[in-house]
């Protein structure tokens, strides 16, 4: 039987169609480019070309300066060189300079303007573009991407300072999408972090330092931008379909801080084994956070009576979601913070507790609270903001407040509470120009009795102050089937009454 040869390549060709890790000529070096600039102007940044040449599936541009305005200052950088050149496979090599230098000017209203010249370095690079004039995306390696300010002025005065930073062994991706809605997406994953931070005073003698390590980063980023989305506009943000989330996440990592000259100077120390930070931008909202597990911080100076103050946290978080733009309906909002196994350092125990009489237990703070509000004007337009606040309009709406969980839990006793709260914003006059509330909170309060006899035992509380917190203590609590143990229960109502227990006070 006769080979048909053509009907093979056929199938081949089909095949490698298919097969991932194939990839034919899709995207050229110009729609490379294009999708590049494109990202960087909907961001509101200007980008100028000295020299452009195109040949034999290259691109080279010479001096392109990437510019932008903002309210109250510019920034400006000029790359010397940037090439794509398409390679046999499909995809697009990006080269550039290894040196980007830029800088940065802000004259800021009714405060120091500052003038920055910083560079930023990067070696070991690999970028490689594939996809289509619809969808690239960018493969990168680095081995080293660094930076450093090489001028600092303040009002006009050059500062002695140094500050650098170091990104080691970088492979990420990004992904850029181009159309009515821009979408790009990102991650990045570096194993170290270097930064250095001095700063000298000659004036007073003093001087600041920096120094801080991390290890096994991890960035992931993403944003959606309109088509005609204008950057500078007040409240663009947050008026319009823009949205934007991102989360930074670490190993082990730390810092330390010294201040000051003699007497007044502090050194202060940090490290953790893993941190994260995150934020999103939508819907007119912004959401943002911090964690860390099992850190350790200290302080010193010669200005405290202790050796050294010494922490250390098995858990910490922060969390705020706040609405920033005006809106007919109730938007959600919310606050965080948590501290769990607080622990102090022996040393600072034993000065004013040396016979060990209160319990060494690690303390836990917890505050979470959440709600609805609304903003009746736009914050981010200053006049309205200004006309609000001449013309006595009240800027804002509570609905109701929800208390998720309070919890102060320390040598030996602890109160933890929640309950909620809705508001009446048609009567601002029974609080005094407040929405009225109308709900209760409940309160559980372990150990107090136990504390109250330590601190006598200690000397720190006299027996008849410690009498005047108990019959305080029996007055506006209830006794439980638990010894030492009282409960509470604080009703406010939308007229203006107040009861702890069913008791009115007011």
């Amino acid at each position: 039987m006769k080979t048909d040869y053509r009907k093979i390549l056929y199938a081949t060709v089909s095949l490698a169609l298919v097969l991932p890790g194939n990839a034919l000529a899709e995207v050229t070096a110009p729609e490379v480019w294009d999708n590049w600039k494109g990202y960087f102007e909907s961001l509101g940044q200007t980008i100028t070309v000295g020299q452009q040449e195109a040949s034999d599936g290259a691109l080279v541009l010479q001096d392109v300066t990437f510019s932008m305005d903002f309210p109250e200052g510019t920034m400006s950088g000029t790359l010397g060189m940037l090439e794509f050149r398409e390679r046999s496979d499909g995809t697009v090599a990006i080269a550039m300079s290894p040196d980007f230098p830029f800088s940065i000017s802000a004259d800021p209203q009714g405060g120091e303007s500052v003038d920055m010249a910083m560079i930023i370095r990067q070696s070991g690079t690999s970028i490689v573009a594939s996809g289509d004039s619809e969808s690239i995306t960018y493969d990168y390696l680095a081995s080293a991407v660094s930076g450093s300010i090489d001028k600092l002025m303040v009002d006009g005065e050059e500062l002695d300072a140094t500050v650098s930073w170091e990104l080691t062994d970088i492979k990420g991706r990004y992904v850029a999408d181009r159309g009515t809605l821009s979408r790009f997406s990102s991650r990045t994953n570096a194993a170290g972090l270097n930064f250095d931070v001095a700063i000298n005073d000659p004036e007073e003698g003093g001087r600041f330092t920096m120094k801080g390590t991390g290890q096994d980063l991890v960035s992931e980023y993403s944003a959606t931008i309109p088509e005609g989305f204008d950057a500078q506009a007040p409240g663009a943000m947050f008026n319009s379909a823009f949205a934007a989330q991102g989360t930074l996440r670490t190993g082990p990592s730390g810092y330390e801080i010294s201040a000051g000259n003699g007497a007044e100077s502090f050194q202060f120390t940090a490290r953790s084994d893993s941190g994260s930070f995150d934020f999103a931008l939508a819907d007119g909202a912004l959401s943002y956070g911090t964690s860390a597990t099992n850190s350790e911080y200290s302080f010193t100076s010669p200005a405290i009576p202790f050796p050294q103050i010494a922490l250390k946290l098995a858990q910490s978080a922060m969390r705020i979601t706040l609405p920033l733009a005006k809106s007919d309906e109730p938007k959600d909002f919310g606050v965080l913070l948590k501290l769990v196994g607080l622990q102090v350092d022996e040393a600072i125990w034993s000065m004013f507790d040396p016979g060990r009489i209160l319990p060494r237990d690690p303390a836990d703070i917890v505050f979470d609270v959440s709600g609805r509000m609304r903003w009746l004007i736009d914050i981010s337009d200053p006049a309205a903001s200004a006309m609000a606040e001449e013309q006595g309009e009240v800027p804002a709406e509570l609905y109701d407040l929800k208390v998720n969980d309070v919890t102060f839990s320390m040598a030996g006793a602890e109160i933890t509470g929640s309950g909620s709260f809705v508001f009446d914003n048609s009567n601002l006059e029974t609080f005094d120009g407040l929405p009225a509330p109308t709900g209760a909170l409940d309160f559980r309060i372990a150990g107090a009795n136990g504390l109250l006899d330590n601190l006598i035992a200690m000397g720190l509380l006299p027996a008849d102050q410690a009498t005047s917190f108990r019959m305080l203590l029996a007055a506006f609590t209830r006794p439980t089937d638990s010894a030492d143990i009282v409960t509470t229960t604080v009703e406010i109502t939308g007229s203006g009454g107040v009861y702890v227990n069913g008791q009115q006070f007011q």
